[in-house]
């Protein structure tokens, strides 16, 4: 294969990835308009507890979401993708208490 025709084959790889990431966020954004409020406030409450509570311990993107939050494999590209391991990686509060 030539050197266009890779960049091309990447071209096309992004491109749908990126309409993946597009479909993905939109679906995200409609079941969190959908869900009840009391529901929504709960969840975020969870999740913030669970990202503070790494954040004081520590450990890995993937000790954060299989262990801490109980999600399967299946979960990792998804919140990867939504800046999961952007938090893991840069929020530590162990050194401020």
């Amino acid at each position: 294969m030539k050197n266009n025709d890779w960049n091309r084959l990447l071209d096309e790889i992004s491109k749908g990835v990126e309409i993946i990431r597009e479909e993905l966020t939109s679906e995200q954004d409609k079941l969190a308009a959908e869900m009840e409020y009391r529901d929504k406030v709960n969840i975020v409450a969870w999740t913030i507890r669970k990202i503070v509570e790494h954040a004081r311990e520590g450990g890995s993107f993937r000790y954060l979401i299989y262990d801490r939050m109980g999600f399967e494999p299946d979960a990792y590209a998804v919140l990867y993708d939504a800046g999961g391991m952007e938090i893991s990686n840069h929020f530590d509060l162990m050194d401020h208490e």
